[in-house]
């Protein structure tokens, strides 16, 4: 990897020294993440909908992702046209001292608490405007906020995608578990396990396999909202029952498992309970972790160890009910059931002669960990735009009465000739991307952004939110 030269500020000697640890950590985490160059590049997901049908996801034979970035993408600067990459604008001063200066942002110095990040982001777009750079961690990163430059990212981020600084989920990881997730793997190996989840769960002949389950868990929720508004309809902790749900719905995919979380309020200390808390917990303390000194690398510091409770009691729950599917699953192979009738993830999983078990094992319980936090972050700000929208909440509506009336069972073949939920849900992303940073990617050739010249090694993050624009 290439770090890109950056002004360090010759203060103190305990700040080259930690630059320079922090530096030998960091390569040799990375010793064997080598940048691909491969041409071939990845679809970019932005393209503006505004709240129009999508009649098909499908691109035509042979239309490359250089052709769609053609169509999004108006003309941009050359790299000898572009102003350097030293005159971008952003923080000055200690606040791009490597390693430590990202704790320059935040309180006592700024007004801004850890907590607000998405404030912070949208102050320095005001002052820096759209594109802007700074230190974090060891080396710079630019912040983009314009929807073109997020394209540009994505099209020169290579086959495989590079994320750059290792997380705390990885040294996690590697260090409790074994083998690293699929949120943090790269290159080949990412690559190939990324392909088997492609394809047992966004391909419409695989997910008629699961719509049915999800859509009884869909139902219960349904039923239980009705329960719980009041008069007027409204729910109090919204965010609390959309978390309840994400857990039954994934454990219902994954393990064939439901937890019970749609039967009134979940007993304190129950499984569910103990999983939702968890799950706060857990992404809290990464959070965190992205914005001090990482001193989790080094040893297991006060925050490593709240992770590691957390991440501990996730995968204690995961792996029991994963076992539990896994032992049905293999009964089944050996009684020569026909490989078709997938009843649950695992078991699709294990059909799969390109995987082993440890990564099936290592994809079912990444997807668990990651799924209830991501799914109902999603729903949450799925619900709060179209409920900003009501003409297009409307709109939705008579697609879903006329295709499924008086509650009538989801099944695939419904879901294919809903082309306005398909349109609402991408918008939704558009309009809101449910994480926080969106996908970080580490460029893996030189580009430009904002008219300036960003070199490859450079990392992008795109808080890509229409409410910052």
């Amino acid at each position: 990897m290439l770090i890109h030269k950056m002004t360090v500020m010759p203060k103190k000697t305990c700040e080259r020294l930690l630059t320079f640890c922090c530096k030998a950590i960091y390569r040799s985490r990375l010793k064997s993440r080598e940048i691909s160059t491969s041409a071939t590049h990845a679809q970019c997901p932005f393209k503006s909908l505004q709240m129009q049908p999508v009649m098909s996801d499908a691109r035509p034979e042979g239309f490359t992702a250089e052709q769609e970035m053609i169509e999004i993408i108006p003309e941009v600067p050359r790299l000898s046209e572009a102003k350097p990459f030293h005159e971008m604008p952003g923080p000055k001063g200690l606040r791009n001292v490597p390693v430590i200066g990202n704790r320059f942002h935040y309180a006592p110095y700024t007004k801004h608490k850890m907590e607000s990040v998405v404030e912070m982001r949208k102050e320095y777009m005001e002052k820096y405007g759209k594109v802007y750079r700074e230190v974090l961690g060891l080396g710079w990163v630019v912040h983009i906020h314009d929807p073109v430059d997020v394209a540009t990212m994505f099209s020169v981020e290579g086959k495989y995608p590079q994320r750059g600084f290792p997380s705390i989920f990885e040294v996690y990881d590697r260090r409790e578990i074994g083998q690293i997730g699929m949120g943090s793997l790269i290159g080949e190996e990412w690559g190939r396990m990324r392909k088997a989840v492609q394809q047992k769960l966004m391909r419409p002949q695989h997910m008629r396999y699961f719509v049915t389950r999800m859509d009884r868990v869909a139902q219960d929720f349904i039923n239980k909202i009705e329960q719980i508004a009041d008069s007027e309809g409204n729910v109090h902790n919204m965010r609390d029952e959309l978390q309840k749900y994400a857990v039954e719905e994934i454990s219902a995919v994954l393990f064939n498992h439901r937890f019970g979380c749609m039967n009134g309020e979940l007993v304190k200390g129950s499984e569910a309970d103990l999983l939702i808390q968890a799950t706060d917990e857990l992404f809290k303390e990464f959070a965190l972790s992205t914005r001090v000194f990482p001193w989790f690398m080094l040893f297991r510091s006060s925050l490593y160890k709240r992770f590691k409770k957390a991440g501990d009691t996730i995968h204690s729950i995961g792996w029991k009910y994963m076992l539990k599917a896994m032992e049905v699953a293999i009964e089944k192979r050996k009684n020569g059931s026909n490989p078709e009738d997938e009843s649950d993830f695992i078991t699709a999983l294990l059909q799969d002669e390109n995987l082993n078990l440890d990564y099936v094992t290592t994809i079912a319980m990444d997807m668990f960990r990651g799924a209830v936090e991501s799914t109902s972050n999603t729903l949450t700000f799925f619900l709060h735009t179209i409920s900003r929208n009501p003409e297009k909440q409307e709109r939705l509506h008579e697609e879903i009465n006329r295709l499924l009336p008086n509650r009538t069972p989801l099944s695939p073949a419904v879901l294919d000739h809903m082309p306005y939920l398909k349109a609402c849900w991408k918008e939704s992303f558009r309009y809101i991307f449910p994480l926080p940073a969106g996908a970080p990617r580490l460029l893996t050739k030189d580009a430009v952004m904002g008219g300036y010249h960003v070199p490859k090694g450079v990392s992008g993050e795109h808080l890509f939110s229409r409410r910052m624009l």
